[in-house]
């Protein structure tokens, strides 16, 4: 895990609501796109360093994250 990596994360702790202001302070703090930012924290919930050094964290968004896919699953077009 890089020192970027580690400061995304801490970034997503302290930002756990998505809100406008969480998106300026993503390209402002961390320098990248809210899709780059929510790409990286994709792969990162799925490394096993993450996932011992933010618990609680990488359970939150691996729950966000099988809630979603479930929705969009059950949508019918």
């Amino acid at each position: 895990m890089t020192d970027d990596d580690r400061a995304l994360l801490t970034f997503e702790e302290a930002h756990p609501r998505d809100t406008p202001t969480k998106m300026k302070a993503i390209s402002q703090d961390l320098r990248i796109s809210a899709t780059r930012y929510y790409q990286r924290l994709q792969h990162l919930m799925e490394v096993p360093e993450v996932i011992q050094e933010f618990p609680g964290l990488t359970k939150r968004l691996q729950r966000l994250h099988a809630r979603r896919k479930k929705a969009r699953e059950s949508r019918t077009f």
